[in-house]
């Protein structure tokens, strides 16, 4: 006889006993049996059932939705799910697996037209009693809108107007446009070095531009170097912050790399976007080179790399790269020697948070391998990491490190078969690089070479030359991929390059085009224009020292033999044969 919790069950009396369909509710009832006979009974031990809730397979509740963004942005895509619990989620891309992405929803890496476009996308989840998989459905990513559309030239505007000629200028842009133009030219007694800031204003506003700043004064003495061609260098970060860099002669002294005769002195002035003011100069260092590099970020790192020297007898030196870094907040500045081989074919830069990469081509073991050196403006570099492994002699080309921290490489070097061009890159300063053969050589015969990396992390490469046009993109997520054959009409003598990868041409007869760079056009050809378009013909000094800003805002100085400018109707100007400086603005 079958008992539940102490009670006979009715009709129980065989060996075994099966119960009705059970319930939750019927969890933890407790059974025994009661076996008789003629000599008596005996009643066995309880036993407990368990009862757990029905396991449900999962099924989808709220399907995931297609996405539009523009390039650069993120899509989310999200789910649920009914079943028993506890429920996985495995969101698929074209059908395979996403490392990591196992929540109810799912966000994109910053996105590309290249490499997200109709993409598809898809989430399994699984219980223990099976799976189901959603329906596929896409993201669609835009082009973002094209900051050279829509734009056109403002007025030249003069900027420096007088009887003594203007020597060389160099021009730097922010995100917002807003531009610096460094210049040289005599005081009546000497050369000095001065800055304009210009602004490009709203819409429909004629852009604005401060007087000339003398900058390179040391105890209220101009100080620069008259030369034929700029010894100075402006540089800026994207939101405002510049620095002016130059040197001076003056005697050597016991602590430089002579001990006799003139040695050349740099220095360099920091323009805060904040304060609107100019430092006084600051002391970098003493050297033989003729001019230092130097990077700026938005948080006040400052990096600078030029031949230093070490000490070789008594009144020689040995030429020495040197690294002289400033981390935000820091009071003074570190220096580091990096060696005598490295002062060649280098190439330097940093991220937005102070991340440095500098490449460089060295000989060691009868080749010349191509190194990279990372570090960060507070700790310096460390050790260099060779790139390459195939033991044929490398020639460094391009480098770039983005302001999110991607960092690439690129180098001609013999694969084996033939020379071909070779790209390390790495996704972020602390991942490893990864090495991929193009497949192509670039060329000697070039009217343009560039590498670009957006704040979306696209890395593009850009090559315009006689006998190859190749235009390629690289993202973390998707590596390098061919995007379509570069216009052919990328050559003029001013050229300036923005992060997206956008140029911006002009030439000394007043042509000009520009080139989108993540559409691939150009968006007005220099065919389409007439020699009058910046007010400036062949017969004058020409234009030079270009910029573009992120956003599209472009700027170009011009020299000019006029005070009023020729134009199509009065195309000799006014003739008074002075070589003054003028500006316009593309906005």
């Amino acid at each position: 006889q079958w008992q539940r919790n102490g009670t006979a069950i009715a009709g129980a009396t065989a060996t075994s006993y099966t119960t009705p369909a059970t319930t939750v509710a019927d969890s933890g009832a407790r059974f025994r049996v009661v076996v008789t006979n003629a000599g008596g009974s005996i009643t066995s031990a309880e036993a407990t059932l368990a009862v757990s809730e029905a396991v449900v397979a999962p099924a989808i509740a709220s399907a995931p939705m297609g996405a539009t963004v523009q390039e650069g942005q993120t899509a989310t895509f999200s789910a649920s799910a009914t079943g028993t619990a506890p429920l996985a989620y495995q969101w698929l891309r074209n059908g395979t697996a996403i490392s990591g992405a196992t929540a109810a929803s799912y966000t994109t890496a910053a996105t590309t037209v290249a490499g997200d476009n109709n993409a598809r996308f898809s989430v399994q989840v699984s219980n223990a009693a099976g799976s189901v998989t959603s329906g596929e459905v896409v993201l669609t990513v835009q082009a973002a809108a094209s900051g050279l559309i829509g734009r056109a030239w403002t007025s030249a505007q003069p900027l420096e107007t007088d009887d003594n000629e203007v020597f060389g200028r160099v021009t730097s842009i922010d995100d917002a446009g807003r531009v610096t133009v460094l210049f040289q030219k005599s005081n009546g007694t000497r050369a000095v070095l001065q800055a304009i800031r210009g602004n490009p204003s709203d819409p429909g506003v004629q852009p604005t531009f401060s007087a000339p700043e003398v900058i390179d004064t040391l105890d209220g003495a101009a100080v620069s170097t008259m030369g034929s061609s700029p010894n100075y260098k402006l540089v800026a970060a994207p939101g405002g912050d510049v620095i002016a860099m130059w040197f001076h002669s003056a005697p050597c002294t016991a602590a430089t790399y002579r001990l006799s005769g003139t040695c050349k002195y740099h220095y360099y002035a920091k323009y805060s976007v904040s304060a609107g003011t100019w430092s006084q100069p600051i002391a970098l260092t003493d050297s033989p080179a003729d001019l230092f590099d130097a990077r700026i970020s938005d948080r006040g790192d400052l990096a600078f790399l030029g031949s230093g020297w070490e000490r070789s007898g008594t009144n020689n030196f040995t030429p020495n790269l040197t690294l002289i870094t400033q981390g935000p907040g820091e009071a003074s500045r570190r220096t580091q020697l990096l060696g005598a081989a490295l002062d060649g074919n280098v190439i330097f830069d940093m991220d937005g948070q102070g991340n440095l990469l500098l490449a460089a081509q060295v000989t060691q073991n009868a080749t010349r391998d191509i190194v990279a050196y990372r570090g960060t403006t507070s700790t310096g570099l460390g050790e260099p990491q060779v790139l390459d492994t195939r033991g044929a002699t490398a020639t460094l080309r391009l480098a770039r490190a983005g302001l999110s921290g991607e960092q690439a490489v690129l180098w001609n070097q013999n694969n084996g078969i033939d020379t071909s061009t070779f790209a390390a890159t790495a996704g972020s300063p602390n991942s490893p690089f990864s090495v991929a053969d193009l497949g192509f050589n670039i060329g000697s015969n070039l009217t343009l070479l560039t590498l670009t990396i957006s704040d979306a992390g696209v890395a593009q490469f850009l090559e315009v030359g006689f006998f190859a046009r190749r235009r390629l993109t690289w993202t973390a997520a998707t590596g390098w991929s061919t995007v379509g054959a570069a216009p052919d009409e990328l050559y003029a003598r001013g050229t300036a390059v923005n992060r997206n990868g956008d140029i911006l041409l002009t030439d000394t007869d007043g042509s000009w085009g520009t080139y989108d760079g993540g559409r691939n056009v150009m968006v007005r050809s220099i065919r389409d224009n007439t020699p009058f378009v910046l007010g400036v013909r062949s017969q004058a000094s020409g234009t030079g020292s270009a910029a573009l800003s992120v956003t599209g805002a472009g700027f170009v100085t011009l020299l000019n033999r006029f005070d009023t400018l020729p134009t199509s109707a009065a195309p000799a100007g006014d003739g008074r044969n002075v070589v003054n400086l003028w500006g316009a603005y593309f906005k």
